[in-house]
């Protein structure tokens, strides 16, 4: 009963994105079968598998570490196995820093073989499809059905992951970044990530298409959007204190044919009304 039992006890990777999506952080840090489970699969290289397990660890990483209480963790921690006697707050700082060790390691395994892959393939987001099917870049991609609502915690966890203790240890391709920052633009429209992509495309028409997309939402990166703060404090000017300059100023467009704009413009309409 016992043999059967565990042949259909498995963890899929529906579940592993449920359980992240939906525990809280203290659940997150005592679970183990879900580390395990994500390890046996990166190492049989399924790309999904790896999207999540950055994801994921980044975000726990970086929660753990935007906690004040946690800078001295390691030296609580040291306390503990030395058996010396702590107060209860000390103890539980000890005693998370023992359990965040296991992300610590498993996130410099995952940076290890992504170190070690010969080109690194992470899926990109399939809300882009329709628009790398047009402005065909000559990327080979792999799609991915998870986080088509949080685009923006993947791309913090992508910039997490590229900096981690400020090693150059391993970078995720900006091709993949570029990918899911569209996908973001195109749930989560602003200024600044519309810029970012059409400075960033490969193609003339895709340029376009960002733009026509951004006009769609009251946003025209080719106007400047320049004002004035406060240098002291970097709020809106209100003619008190020293001012400066912030904002950006208008991009250029490429020339491109008014057939080439047209077709950029219709998708942008036509995706608009998915």
């Amino acid at each position: 009963m016992e043999k059967v039992w565990k042949q259909y006890d498995t963890i899929s990777l529906d579940d592993i994105y449920s359980f992240y999506s939906e525990s809280s952080f203290e659940e997150e840090l005592l679970e183990k079968r879900i580390l395990e489970t994500l390890k046996s699969l990166i190492v049989s290289g399924d790309s999904e598998a790896i999207l999540m397990a950055v994801v994921f660890t980044a975000q726990m990483l970086a929660e753990y570490e935007e906690n004040p209480d946690n800078r001295s963790g390691e030296y609580w921690y040291k306390k503990l196995l030395a058996n010396e006697e702590l107060s209860s707050m000390h103890r539980e700082v000890a005693e998370e820093y023992q359990y965040i060790l296991s992300y610590q390691e498993f996130f410099e395994f995952l940076r290890l073989e992504l170190a070690n892959s010969s080109v690194i393939t992470l899926p990109s987001p399939s809300i882009i499809k329709p628009i790398c099917q047009q402005f065909d870049d000559g990327s080979m991609r792999r799609w991915s059905q998870y986080f088509k609502s949080e685009c923006f915690e993947v791309l913090e966890a992508f910039e997490f992951f590229n900096y981690y203790k400020e090693s150059n240890f391993v970078t995720l391709p900006k091709a993949l970044v570029l990918d899911w920052q569209k996908a973001e633009a195109m749930i989560n429209p602003n200024r600044w990530i519309i810029t970012q992509i059409i400075e960033d495309s490969t193609t003339n028409e895709e340029k376009w298409f960002w733009y026509y997309w951004g006009l769609q939402y009251d946003i025209d990166v080719t106007q400047d959007n320049l004002y004035a703060i406060n240098s002291d404090t970097g709020e809106v000017y209100d003619d008190y204190g020293p001012a400066e300059v912030a904002g950006d100023e208008g991009i250029k467009l490429p020339d491109i044919s008014a057939k080439d704009k047209s077709r950029s413009q219709n998708l942008s309409q036509q995706l608009l009304r998915k």
